[in-house]
């Protein structure tokens, strides 16, 4: 009787951790999709693409430091505060270790992408990679309970919370670091409230036997996340690679007077916030349609004369 009870409770909790699960995906996805609408008219294309490529860099660094950790931690039949100890360390290591290589390396994928941009995103989403590894000890604990209606819950508010701290710092024209600055917030902001909802003490002990074990399971799942991850990103970062790109064609002349417009008088004529990162979109559409009778084409790279004296 005991064990068919102790079933039927184990079933209906799946069944409600599935549940849960199906609902905060469904929330994520709406969640994407107004934010995006929303960012869309503050931001141009370029920044987008910007961060497609920096958040796809900083993803495949956060899948390769995390060593597979939170899945080797839920698995385990018995789970001790030494196995949460060591699995802490060996994934906090490795996010700083990639997460500082990606600070320094943040120039030089910028010259290698050739997108103005790139690497101060880069750095400043590095982050990411240290908060979500203090945030592993609680969420493996709250997935281990079945704990999905509070995962939700805070992976709901936190994205809310980090789209609007986008759209706020977006106005003030920072530009693509608008989208860093918001995945920066989700992050500490969902580590926090999984500290909150999942207490508990754990002693800075590292266990060389709990970390074979932890790491011959989480190599197989390292590995076969790397792939998946890749076979999803790749297309967005080529899309991304060539959105950040659009502004500036290999083919523009590397004089920089050249880059201004010229109206059909010959005389020079800079758009608003020529030379300064700008996402005001309203002063630049008008600034197209209506300035000097000169026509550029969409990514603002290269200056058609149009029309005539008189």
């Amino acid at each position: 009787m005991s064990v068919h009870r102790d079933s039927s409770s184990l079933t209906f909790r799946a069944g409600r951790a599935v549940g849960f699960r199906l609902g905060g995906n469904l929330a994520s996805v709406l969640l994407g999709i107004g934010l995006g609408v929303i960012l869309a008219r503050i931001l141009p294309p370029r920044e987008f693409g910007i961060f497609g490529v920096g958040w796809g860099i900083v993803a495949m660094a956060e899948i390769v430091g995390s060593c597979g950790m939170l899945q080797a931690l839920v698995q385990r039949k018995t789970l001790g505060a030494e196995d949460e100890a060591t699995a802490g360390i060996l994934q906090l290591s490795g996010a700083l270790l990639l997460g500082g290589g990606l600070v320094v390396a943040g120039p030089t994928l910028e010259r290698l992408f050739g997108m103005p941009g790139l690497g101060p995103l880069i750095q400043v989403q590095s982050v990411v990679l240290v908060v979500n590894g203090l945030g592993l000890v609680p969420t493996s604990r709250l997935t281990r309970r079945l704990a999905f209606g509070r995962l939700t819950a805070i992976d709901t508010g936190t994205r809310v919370l980090g789209g609007v701290v986008s759209i706020l710092s977006a106005l003030h024209g920072v530009g693509a670091i608008a989208l860093a600055i918001g995945s920066v917030t989700t992050g500490v902001s969902r580590s926090c409230l999984t500290w909150i909802f999942a207490p508990g003490r754990t002693p800075l002990k590292f266990s060389l036997d709990s970390a074979k074990n932890l790491l011959g399971y989480g190599t197989g799942i390292l590995l076969i996340r790397i792939f998946n991850d890749f076979a999803h990103r790749v297309d967005v970062l080529i899309l991304g690679q060539r959105l950040g790109a659009e502004v500036v064609p290999a083919s523009v002349p590397a004089c920089e007077e050249s880059l201004v417009p010229v109206n059909v008088r010959g005389e020079h004529c800079p758009p608003p916030g020529y030379g300064q990162r700008t996402g005001r979109g309203l002063e630049i559409s008008t600034w197209i349609f209506g300035c000097c009778g000169t026509q550029w084409d969409i990514g603002l790279s290269r200056t058609d004369v149009v029309g005539s004296d008189g």
